[in-house]
């Protein structure tokens, strides 16, 4: 599939940039939920265009804070990964 289509905050990296994606885009959204709750709210929650370009250059992990245990970021970190 090619189609970009889902909410700016939820877009994973591969929609972004018009590759070729499948089932890993679930699992992208999942570790953005994950992130979401120990942040209280998505990434750049005021800028849908910062979230999206945040998503398509840097990814996501950068939001991790050092007070999360090794778990969490593991497992973040793993539903997070840029293709």
């Amino acid at each position: 599939r090619r189609e970009l289509v889902g909410s700016p905050f939820w877009i994973p990296p591969e929609m972004l940039r018009n590759k070729n994606h499948d089932c890993n885009v679930d699992i992208w959204q999942v570790g953005v939920v994950g992130l979401e709750m120990f942040l209280n709210g998505p990434p750049h929650k005021h800028n849908s265009l910062k979230a999206m370009y945040t998503v398509g250059t840097e990814g996501l992990t950068g939001f991790f804070q050092s007070g999360w245990s090794d778990e969490a970021k593991d497992f973040l970190g793993s539903c997070l990964k840029m293709e």
